[in-house]
């Protein structure tokens, strides 16, 4: 009996330890599972990542479409901008974001090709668009007639190609 006894507690013992383990893992896979958030006009799931630009993304469904698009998040982001870079890839863009709504104006200083600029309100909805904005148009600053808490920047042509039209809306995270 006596040496049965430790054998016992062993067995009880890496019973306990596989026990933790298979809590700690359910808990980690759960708790991951939880920081996807869903967004957007056709419920697609949300993932934010970081670049090596610095940016977080997140994918948002524009449309009929899923954009990547940079997070302009804080000044110094969305002071800079898309200014500098050569182009825009089909299928991402810009999504700045504000603290507080307000008709912010945009221009296309050290732009290098044209976009569409969409303000968007504290809701996603569409309260402006400009299409195909050129640099040409610097020093020009385009400013919406309504607050906007968001403005999302993409390719030129990307709203004409999606029918994107003021007072659409676009579901976005809550941040």
């Amino acid at each position: 009996m006596k040496k049965e006894v430790p054998i016992i507690f062993s067995v009880i013992g890496i019973v306990l330890l596989l026990m933790i383990l298979g809590f700690v893992v359910s808990y980690s896979a759960q708790k991951s599972q939880n920081k996807t958030e869903t967004l957007l006009p056709v419920a697609q799931p949300v993932q934010k990542t970081e670049k090596k630009s610095g940016y977080e993304t997140a994918t948002l469904r524009v449309g009929s479409k899923d954009v990547i698009v940079d997070l302009a998040d804080d000044p110094a982001k969305r002071t800079r901008g898309l200014s500098g870079r050569t182009s825009l890839e089909t299928g991402t863009g810009m999504l700045f974001i504000f603290e507080k709504s307000g008709t912010y104006g945009f221009w296309m200083k050290d732009m290098n090709f044209s976009i569409d600029i969409l303000w968007l309100d504290e809701t996603g909805k569409i309260v402006h668009i400009e299409k195909s904005l050129s640099p040409d148009t610097y020093p020009k600053t385009v400013t919406p007639a309504s607050p906007a808490k968001y403005v999302l920047e993409l390719p030129a042509g990307f709203s004409h190609s999606e029918n994107i039209q003021v007072g659409d809306t676009i579901v976005l995270p809550k941040w």
